[in-house]
């Protein structure tokens, strides 16, 4: 009798511990959901989707998304963070393969911007930010010394790979075959093994992965293929940013002397 009257005090403890843990927590979230409330629905009126990155008192804050290879000591980077700052945004950059960048800026759910592309992609879902700022160029790297394309039909009859998402490199492939990769260290580890002849790729992130890595027989081929602008671009939802941003990128690289060699 003595050990069961003795059990039932324990579970009865234990039960009123789970009820008081439960009426905190209920509490808490009425709280806090109280207090957001307001926050939450502007957020959802603004459009500003993005939500699931950031803490909803956090609003100033913007994901911007980019290949995995570019760090935020990238120029593209250093000028968009700028350029956000001075219209009272912090921006968070995250890193994923390319293709999905594009998916997730176009859906605006995670992503809010885009770092930079070509003008050569379209979307009515987002808005491309007029003002080149950085410049990029179809690289080739191959396993031949003696290989040097100086065209894209030259590269014809070669084992070609490209990083998955880079469209407008496809695009001047046209009908000649190539696969798709990943990561650029995945580009090049094929290349030194034998797996591939040529590796086209944008030359300004290629070339900071290239130099840190100890490659056997990889060689960069000169003069680059073609050479392209990059623009910043901004999911519609944010669409009020356009042209504040526009106007900070432009004098960003008008005070930084920022000369490109490819013309509008």
């Amino acid at each position: 009798m003595v050990r069961a009257r003795k059990v039932l005090i324990i579970m009865k403890v234990i039960l009123a511990a789970v009820l008081l843990a439960f009426v905190v927590s209920a509490a808490q979230l009425h709280s806090n959901s109280s207090g957001t409330s307001n926050d939450t629905e502007s957020l959802t009126n603004s459009g500003s989707l993005s939500v699931s990155l950031r803490a909803q008192n956090d609003a100033r804050t913007l994901v911007v998304s980019t290949m995995s290879e570019v760090t935020t000591d990238h120029p593209t980077y250093q000028i968009v963070h700028e350029a956000y700052a001075q219209l009272g945004y912090d921006v968070s950059l995250l890193n994923m393969p390319y293709a999905r960048s594009w998916y997730e800026s176009n859906r605006g759910k995670v992503i809010d911007a885009e770092l930079a592309r070509t003008d050569e992609v379209t979307s009515e879902d987002m808005i491309r930010i007029e003002v080149p700022f950085h410049e990029t160029s179809a690289t080739v790297y191959t396993n031949d010394p003696n290989f040097s394309p100086e065209s894209w039909e030259a590269l014809r009859g070669k084992r070609i790979d490209i990083i998955e998402g880079t469209n407008i490199i496809a695009g001047r492939l046209g009908d000649i075959p190539f696969n798709s990769v990943t990561t650029m260290e995945q580009g090049f580890r094929r290349l030194e093994h034998n797996r591939s002849d040529a590796f086209i790729v944008p030359g300004d992130i290629a070339e900071v992965i290239f130099d840190k890595m100890t490659l056997n027989n990889v060689y960069r081929v000169s003069p680059d293929l073609e050479h392209w602008l990059l623009y910043h671009y901004i999911n519609k939802n944010h669409a009020d940013l356009a042209e504040p941003l526009a106007r900070e990128i432009a004098r960003i690289v008008a005070r930084d002397n920022i000369r490109l060699r490819v013309q509008n």
